[in-house]
């Protein structure tokens, strides 16, 4: 805002898009990317030892540090003002937890199907066809079952990523994309996976338990579509995780 000489940064409600910053009082750099704010040639990279010791505990980065000294996220639903050198944070939004006791179970579940319905429809606004990175499981196995409720007729790209283990979905998968006459794609994983885990790092720029299977799903389906619906936070939104399982143990000594 030139007439105010103030600058504002703001991230959306639930931080889905990235949006990092580095100042020193002095000299503010902000970029969606830690590599961008590095690349200005204004910040010494230097590591952070607090979120490196949270990353190996944690297996992430808590709160709005990263794993460079200096360099925070903005959290979600925050607004950061700088003006006259003075730095300001404003809480602008925090999702308010209000469960509908009175409701019967079947009430519930109805109500889910309905928001998740109306949510991947919205999504499918396009341009480009969209598809659907497929596990078998219930969770992109409910999006493709969704996605064809609106679209009854035409392919519906599907994409699997095999590898060996002993949770293999390429079956569950192929099952699903049988039944609801998808466009089907399977893409072996290599032999050497870890070959592009370099390359994987400076995209992701922090490490993830699944970033590099996502990486080789993402870059093989790139070559068929460029906007697919994915199945992540369904574990942690319905509790499909089995620490879920300890911590409700463990909560119910801490009351």
């Amino acid at each position: 805002d030139k007439k105010k000489r103030e600058l504002l940064l703001a991230r959306d409600y639930f931080g889905i898009k990235p949006l990092h910053y580095f100042y020193d009082g002095n000299v503010l750099i902000f970029c969606s990317e830690i590599k961008g704010i590095i690349s200005s040639g204004l910040y010494k990279p230097s590591p952070n030892d607090q979120a490196l010791h949270d990353l190996l505990n944690l297996r992430y980065v808590p709160g709005e540090q990263t794993l460079f000294k200096d360099i925070h996220r903005v959290a979600a639903g925050t607004v950061i003002k700088i003006k006259d050198k003075k730095f300001y944070q404003n809480k602008y939004y925090s999702l308010k937890c209000a469960p509908h006791n009175k409701a019967s179970e079947q009430e519930i579940a109805d109500n889910i199907y309905h928001l998740l319905s109306a949510s991947v429809k919205k999504q499918l606004v396009s341009d480009v066809p969209v598809g659907v990175y497929l596990s078998g499981g219930m969770d992109s196995s409910s999006l493709v079952a969704l996605q064809r409720s609106h679209c009854p007729q035409g392919p519906i790209p599907t994409f699997t990523l095999k590898f060996v283990s002993e949770t293999e979905e390429v079956n569950d998968a192929q099952a699903i994309a049988d039944y609801f006459k998808t466009d089907h794609h399977v893409f072996d994983i290599s032999s050497n996976p870890l070959d592009v885990m370099k390359e994987v790092l400076w995209h992701v720029e922090e490490p993830k338990i699944n970033a590099l299977q996502g990486y080789l799903l993402a870059y093989n389906t790139s070559r068929f579509v460029k906007v697919v619906h994915g199945g992540l936070g369904g574990d942690e939104l319905f509790a499909g995780y089995e620490y879920h399982k300890y911590i409700a143990t463990a909560y119910s000594f801490s009351k």
